[in-house]
């Protein structure tokens, strides 16, 4: 990180159609300061196009993460989905020596991230670090797209969490469990009805 006016974070930026994005990763600490901003409907905001967040989910996420869940390797490598709305596009900038795409995006303390997809796992790291302040330096890898209206935020957010189609995972879980060493896990795992 930089100044208090400034963060920056490694990135790798490119393109898809009309949108600029960046790939780059986040730490707990980054988003407890309002860095990111998730775009809920209330009553004083009728254009939000998200529910509020669920706080059990936060606890659940914190738990896992913080591995009081009995998972042996809790991670979270599925990106967060942010945008910088057309506002602040020009609070951002992209700094590339090489011109191959690598290089440091720096962000303006004024900048809003908002949250498109993964507002629960972000609730999850910000109640961990409440919980143990060791956690502050977890990594989340995150996608930023660049410049999106609100309605296109929604319309991706609407995208994500639609057409996403659920896979059968039944071999996977038969071979964790034929394979699992751990008998308390093996058991929390049945426990759970994933038995076969």
């Amino acid at each position: 990180m930089a100044t208090k006016e400034t963060k920056r974070f490694p990135a790798i930026k490119f393109q898809q159609g009309e949108t600029r994005m960046y790939i780059t990763y986040l730490r707990a600490r980054d988003v407890l300061d309002g860095l990111t901003q998730v775009d809920a409907w209330s009553p004083t905001n009728k254009q939000g196009y998200q529910r509020m967040p669920v706080q059990t989910r936060f606890r659940k996420i914190a738990r896992y993460v913080m591995g009081k869940e009995g998972h042996p390797r809790p991670i979270l490598p599925q990106a967060i989905v942010l945008n910088v709305r057309d506002e602040d596009q020009k609070r951002l900038k992209f700094k590339d020596s090489e011109g191959d795409g690598l290089g440091l995006l720096e962000v303006s303390h004024e900048v809003t991230f908002w949250e498109v997809d993964g507002q629960h796992r972000l609730g999850g790291l910000r109640y961990a670090v409440e919980e143990d302040p060791k956690f502050a330096d977890y990594p989340i890898p995150v996608v930023i797209t660049e410049g999106l209206s609100r309605l296109n935020e929604a319309v991706l957010f609407h995208v994500i969490n639609t057409t996403q189609k659920r896979v059968p995972t039944d071999l996977s879980q038969r071979f964790i469990e034929t394979k699992m060493g751990d008998e308390a896990m093996r058991l929390q795992v049945i426990a759970k009805g994933e038995d076969w």
